[in-house]
C-alpha cells in the first residue's frame, strides 16, 4: 500500500462477504443486520442450516453468501477464525490477536471483537 509501514489496533466483530455486487436494497438490509448488533434490537433468529442463522427482522441476503466470519466463532487458543458456512478459515500467521467483550464505541450494551494491537506486530 501506499504506507506500507503504518500500523494500527483493531477490532472487528464480523466479517461477510459475499460473491456478487450487492443491490443498495440489499446493502441496506445488511447494514440493518449490523446496525442490530450495535443497538441491541432484539430479533427473532431465522435458521438457515445447521450452522447458520441470521435474525429474521433484520434478515440480510443468502443468495451467493461466500463467507460470514462471526466473532463467536474466533478459536483464541489456535487462533483461527472459521466461517460459518464451513467454507473458509482465517489464521493468524503473525503478530497476536485475542477475542473480547466490552461495551462502547457506541454500542448500548457489550459486543464481542476479535482484536489486535500495534506492539503485537
Amino acid at each position: 500500500g501506499l504506507f506500507p509501514l503504518e500500523s494500527s489496533n483493531f477490532a472487528v466483530g464480523q466479517i461477510i462477504i459475499w460473491n456478487r455486487h450487492l443491490t443498495s436494497a440489499e446493502v441496506d438490509q445488511a447494514m440493518g443486520h449490523l446496525q442490530s448488533l450495535l443497538d441491541g434490537t432484539p430479533s427473532t433468529l431465522m435458521t438457515l442450516s445447521p450452522t447458520v442463522s441470521v435474525p429474521a427482522a433484520r434478515a440480510f441476503p443468502l443468495d451467493n453468501l461466500t463467507a460470514w466470519f462471526k466473532y463467536e466463532n474466533f478459536n483464541s487458543t489456535s487462533s483461527t477464525w472459521p466461517d460459518t458456512t464451513g467454507a473458509y478459515t482465517m489464521n493468524v500467521t503473525a503478530g497476536r490477536v485475542e477475542s473480547a467483550v466490552e461495551a462502547g464505541f457506541g454500542a448500548t450494551g457489550e459486543l464481542g471483537s476479535i482484536r489486535g494491537f500495534m506492539t503485537d506486530q
